[in-house]
């Protein structure tokens, strides 16, 4: 049940609150403090705070935008050839420390999936595809280019003991593009394009991670390891994003596409989202994104019977309306699954193994 606090935070924004100068915000339906328990069903935004909203959302959509032409992109040239399914070791990940699946708090705003609304023909109820940019991309380019430009030096000398100095500086030169037009050449066959798709897979409970030649690494989501990932240093703040063990190596702990970016230094609310959408047998997480999918998505768990949670959750996770909350909760309802003592910011715990 909902603090009276956190109850005022809904009728602050309601067009049906009423400011007293003595007793405070009541509401202009009973004139009485908000008695709800975890939603009002009055409850509707004043058109101002509506603007504000929408204000904000498009300021820090275009603050986020990474400029990429959604239009040209062809899905089936980011699709890998060949998946392969990818489990840890013990040996890898023995004594190490992992964030649990906990569903602990999405903050105070609205959450902004601001990268899947751009992505078109894709059910949101079963898959989130992210476009990343290729962390490998024109790496051995520009590593040629380094070489090249090392090898300059040398080559000038020893061609100038039997060429004249212009031509054997214009030799040393060639050194760049040369050996740097070889790296290009490696990198077209080790990542022939820019981007790749990062997959959150709801439906089926897994995470399709990209990596090179064409291959993508599919982690079922109860062995996706999530840690927390710290970047920053000397006269740098220290900021900490969702991390994952890192497929490609192992020894190092990579921040997850997309939470990293849009909820750097808020590692709770990241991991709460993450886990929220995977946990399947609930309702989609908050996002206006998933409002288009959320009946589908309903219907889905009703006729499976609406299973229970596969994850515990220290906040409710509502149904869109009030009557689907009325008939989920003939089956279960949030408080039956509610950890006590589960606020803790960062719980770490080692891996338990069976």
């Amino acid at each position: 049940m909902k603090t009276l606090n956190e109850k005022l935070e809904f009728c602050k924004v309601c067009i049906k609150a009423h400011r007293d100068l003595k007793v405070g915000l009541l509401c202009k339906l009973t004139m009485q403090k908000p008695d709800f328990e975890e939603s009002c069903p009055h409850y509707e935004k004043a058109p101002k705070y509506i603007q504000k909203a929408e204000e904000v959302y498009r300021n820090e959509k275009a603050q986020y935008d990474d400029k990429i032409d959604y239009t040209s992109l062809k899905w089936a040239d980011l699709e890998a050839g060949e998946e392969e399914i990818f489990l840890v070791d013990r040996k890898n990940i023995d004594g190490h420390k992992y964030l649990s699946k906990e569903i602990v708090s999405i903050g105070g705003k609205e959450p902004g999936w601001w990268n899947i609304d751009k992505v078109k023909d894709i059910d949101l109820a079963q898959q989130i595809k992210i476009v990343v940019n290729d962390k490998n991309w024109l790496k051995y380019f520009k590593y040629g280019l380094l070489l090249g430009a090392f090898l300059m030096l040398p080559t000038t000398f020893f061609m100038g003991t039997d060429v004249e100095s212009g031509t054997a500086l214009a030799l040393g030169l060639l050194c760049i593009p040369i050996v740097g037009f070889m790296g290009y050449l490696l990198d077209l066959w080790l990542t022939p394009t820019r981007y790749r798709s990062f997959e959150i897979n709801r439906k089926n409970s897994v995470v399709k991670f990209p990596i090179i030649k064409g291959k993508r690494y599919v982690i079922p989501f109860e062995n996706f390891h999530l840690h927390y990932h710290g970047a920053g240093g000397y006269k740098v703040k220290f900021i900490y994003s969702l991390g994952m063990l890192d497929p490609d190596d192992l020894r190092s702990v990579e921040p997850v596409p997309f939470f990293n970016k849009y909820y750097a230094d808020k590692v709770t609310e990241a991991l709460s989202l993450c886990v929220w959408y995977m946990d399947k047998n609930r309702p989609l997480p908050p996002g206006r994104e998933f409002d288009p999918f959320r009946q589908a998505d309903f219907e889905r768990r009703k006729a499976e019977g609406f299973p229970f949670p596969m994850y515990p959750s220290d906040i409710p996770t509502p149904e869109a309306t009030p009557m689907q909350q009325a008939e989920r909760e003939l089956y279960w309802k949030d408080e039956d699954y509610k950890i006590p003592g589960l606020t803790t910011k960062y719980r770490l715990e080692k891996i338990p193994y069976s």
